[in-house]
């Protein structure tokens, strides 16, 4: 049954990979080009992430290629490994059984599956930390080898390299000793451990101080940038538990919408009160989904953090909970809630996968028509650049300081325009200079203004 979960998962996983790459992963594929010199002292200063991931993706891209299905296979094998490891928890803290159905349903989640296809590091952060739960259960016994104590101080510190939100499962470590009251001596190997995995982080500091001061600026000089990061709100708060049932796909219709979420939210509902009967047995579990939370809900008070995505590492304990839920009801009832909630989430993972308004952006699409037009590409901000560049087209690409009248044809990029240019003093400028907007385009979210040069000022032109 693991194999078949095993299967199931990394098929789900391995269709449409060869999608459009998007913008931040475009970011990930060009840093796998850059010399580390300029990665470490001018790149990563101006990122808000760690640099493990992308240091992982080197040596990958190298062996496997920079291809979009070879950038985002280093995912899809964190994702595979994760559905693994959550069968190795549910096994380990209850039986067999939970560990299968946790197995199921994680490898047909519509979320994981999403970011299991993600040239980015949460995929990554979030196999990390299932394994450090893994661990954890392990030290937490009367008899653990020193092994396991290394490679838990390891972990934890990769944790940090890679995703700076994942930490949040720290406190999760320290509440759990507390309640179960662990002795003197565990807590002395466990102290122990923690030093180690701050002194990995240690030389890390300085750089995450400059990437925090830059984030902080950033979110203090762009309210608009501050809302799209996930601000403190009800509707950032809600979306956590309505993605992490139905992934990335929505409902045009919001009665409809409305309705299936509430019908799910019944399910996990019942499925996760049938755990809460049985919660010392769970009580690792319901810490990992809680505390992370309700830690990030506090940070956001002051940092915007609060994007759903960014709690992945989260998801596990929620299959693991309702897993450990529906084991305790009738086996009619088992099966009957087994096969809803997978259902439910082949039915997400097969909109998600077959349409393509729920995927990504087409930045490759955008590149190709590019090229086979005689225009020239306009960014608000030299930012936005890099998909067009990891898709050849940097060179079709003109910065604001050389717009001027001689262009044939100009396409003007406006993607998220409220946070590159919320004055929108590119498309004034653009005008202003005599182009007339001709049509629109759309790339799966990207929309593209094309402008050509009015036919008055070509006609005073053609006089002079």
């Amino acid at each position: 049954m693991i194999s078949l979960a095993l299967i199931l998962g990394l098929g789900l996983r391995l269709i449409s990979l060869n999608q459009s790459l998007w913008l931040d992963e475009a970011t990930s594929a060009l840093t796998t080009k850059m010399s580390l010199r300029y990665f470490f002292f001018q790149f990563i200063t101006g990122d808000f992430h760690p640099p493990l991931y992308y240091l992982t993706l080197r040596p990958w891209s190298t062996l496997f290629g920079s291809s979009e299905i070879a950038l985002r296979s280093l995912s899809v094998l964190f994702g595979t490994a994760t559905i693994y490891l959550v069968y190795l928890i549910g096994r380990k803290m209850f039986n067999e059984e939970v560990g299968i159905i946790t197995a199921l349903l994680l490898a047909t989640s519509s979320l994981h599956v999403y970011y299991s296809q993600e040239a980015r590091m949460y995929s990554m952060s979030a196999f990390l930390v299932c394994l450090a739960i893994y661990l954890f259960l392990k030290i937490s016994k009367a008899k653990s080898s020193p092994k396991d104590w290394i490679i838990f101080s390891l972990i934890i510190g990769l944790i940090g390299l890679t995703d700076y939100l994942s930490l949040l499962i720290l406190p999760v470590f320290w509440i759990f000793a507390i309640l179960t009251k662990q002795k003197s001596q565990w807590w002395k190997k466990f102290s122990i451990s923690q030093f180690v995995s701050v002194a990995l982080l240690l030389p890390w500091l300085p750089t995450f101080v400059k990437q925090l001061t830059s984030g902080i600026n950033v979110t203090n000089n762009s309210p608009a940038w501050t809302s799209v990061l996930g601000i403190l709100s009800i509707k950032d708060i809600l979306l956590i538990p309505v993605k992490f049932a139905i992934g990335r796909i929505s409902f045009d219709n919001k009665i409809l919408y409305a309705l299936i979420i509430g019908f799910i939210f019944l399910i996990f509902a019942a499925l996760i009160s049938k755990s809460l009967n049985n919660r010392k047995k769970a009580k690792l579990l319901f810490l990992w989904l809680i505390v992370p939370l309700g830690s990030a809900l506090v940070i956001s008070l002051k940092l915007p953090i609060l994007n759903y995505f960014r709690f992945l590492f989260v998801l596990p304990s929620l299959y693991l909970i309702i897993s450990f839920g529906i084991t305790n009801y009738s086996k009619k009832l088992k099966v009957m809630f087994i096969f809803s909630v997978i259902l439910l989430n082949l039915g997400s993972s097969y909109l998600y996968l077959t349409n393509q308004k729920f995927q990504r952006e087409d930045w490759r699409g955008l590149a190709i028509s590019l090229e086979n037009s005689q225009a020239v590409a306009l960014f608000p901000s030299s930012s936005q650049h890099e998909a067009l560049e990891y898709y050849h087209a940097g060179s079709k690409i003109i910065n604001i300081n050389q717009l001027n009248k001689g262009y044939k044809e100009i396409w003007l990029i406006r993607y998220v325009p409220e946070i590159a240019d919320p004055s929108d003093s590119t498309r004034q400028k653009v005008e202003n200079l005599g182009y007339q907007k001709t049509g629109e385009l759309n790339f799966n979210a990207i929309s593209v203004w094309r402008y050509n040069m009015s036919a008055l000022y070509a006609a005073n032109k053609l006089s002079l």
